[in-house]
């Protein structure tokens, strides 16, 4: 419940400071008319590696046909702000992964929960080009893995172990784009 709230105060201090930034670009004076788009997407990814919380671990090899097997839920939305050459980029997403049971090298099964808020503010700057638009974006990423892993060891006696962990990460990002048609 204590981390669903500070979820919760995190969206908010960046929903606030993207509002914030909203209204201080609408004071300044351009030319153009703001333009606001909002985009739902899907990325793929794969992964592959060991996770591990205290001594139970396991290995992850999970290609993107298996994470989509593996996916409870989830979803992403884009919010874009374009004004003159100046650009707004709210990215904001929830994944919800439960990969089958493994063979675990103590013997037994693991199994793993992953839930992944993922929130990416992004500034940038655009030039027109005769077929479209080509710019940059520097930002800032927040993303967080609820990690939660079941050890059930083969004993007479049914037991199960579970650990958890919450690591999170904020990083910067800086990228270009191209915006036209091909």
């Amino acid at each position: 419940m204590r981390k669903n709230r500070s979820m919760i105060g995190l969206s908010g201090i960046f929903l606030l400071v993207f509002v914030c930034m909203v209204q201080s670009a609408q004071a300044q004076d351009f030319s153009s008319e703001p333009d606001w788009k909002v985009s739902a997407y899907l990325w793929a990814m794969a992964l592959d590696g060991e996770i591990g919380i205290g001594p139970i671990s396991a290995d992850v090899d999970l290609a993107f046909s298996d994470l989509v097997q593996a996916l409870n839920y989830g979803g992403a939305v884009v919010i874009r702000r374009d004004w003159g050459r100046n650009v707004l980029v709210a990215d904001l997403g929830y994944y919800s992964l439960s990969p089958d049971e493994a063979s675990a090298p103590m013997g037994g099964s693991v199994s793993t929960d992953l839930d992944m808020p993922l929130i990416q503010l992004y500034y940038g700057r655009k030039t027109a080009l005769s077929n479209g638009h080509v710019g940059w974006l520097v930002g800032a990423r927040y993303m967080e893995m609820d990690t939660k892993l079941t050890w059930k060891p083969n004993l007479p006696i049914p037991v199960e172990q579970t650990r958890s962990a919450s690591p999170d990460f904020t990083d910067f990002l800086v990228g270009g784009f191209y915006q036209g048609s091909i």
